[in-house]
C-alpha cells in the first residue's frame, strides 16, 4: 500500500520529534532542516497533526512542536487520519459512483488497513528502524 506523500512527511517529522528530550520543542524550520524535505509539506503536516491533538504546538519565540503523548500511544491510524482523512474512504464516500460490490470490497480493504494502522505505533516505527524510543516513552 502506498501512502500519500504528506503522510510520509508527517510520519518522518514525528520520528524526529519523538527523539527529542521530554519538554523540548522543535520549531518548524528546525524540523524541516532535520528532514530535508520541502518546507511547505512538513509545515502543513505538522499543523494537521497539531489540530488533531497528536502534537502540541506553541507559537512565538521559543515555540515549536512536541508530541502530545508518548510515541507508544500515537498510532499510524492517528497520523493517517490527521493528515489525510479521506485516504481510507471507500470510493462512494469520496463522491464517486461505483459498483456496489466494489464499494463493499473497498470498505473491507479500508477496514483491514485501518486495523493494521491502529496496531502500529510511532514507537514501533522507531524500533523497526533501530532508533531509540526511550526519550518519549513507549
Amino acid at each position: 500500500m502506498w501512502f500519500p506523500r504528506a503522510v510520509y512527511h508527517g510520519l518522518h517529522a514525528l520520528t524526529v520529534l519523538a527523539e527529542q528530550p521530554p519538554g523540548a520543542l522543535l520549531n518548524g524550520p528546525q524540523t524541516v532542516e532535520a528532514l530535508d524535505v520541502p518546507r511547505k509539506y512538513v509545515l502543513k503536516a505538522l499543523q494537521r497533526l497539531a489540530d488533531a491533538g497528536v502534537l502540541h504546538s506553541r507559537r512565538g519565540p521559543g515555540g515549536g512542536y512536541a508530541l502530545a503523548r508518548p510515541a507508544g500511544q500515537v498510532t499510524l491510524l492517528d497520523v493517517v487520519r490527521a493528515i489525510d482523512p479521506d485516504f481510507l474512504a471507500a470510493p462512494a464516500e469520496r463522491g464517486g459512483r461505483a459498483d456496489p460490490s466494489l464499494v463493499r470490497l473497498g470498505a473491507e480493504v479500508a477496514e483491514s488497513a485501518a486495523a493494521v494502522l491502529a496496531r502500529w505505533t510511532l514507537a514501533d516505527c522507531l524500533a523497526a528502524e533501530g532508533r531509540p524510543t526511550t526519550k518519549r516513552g513507549k
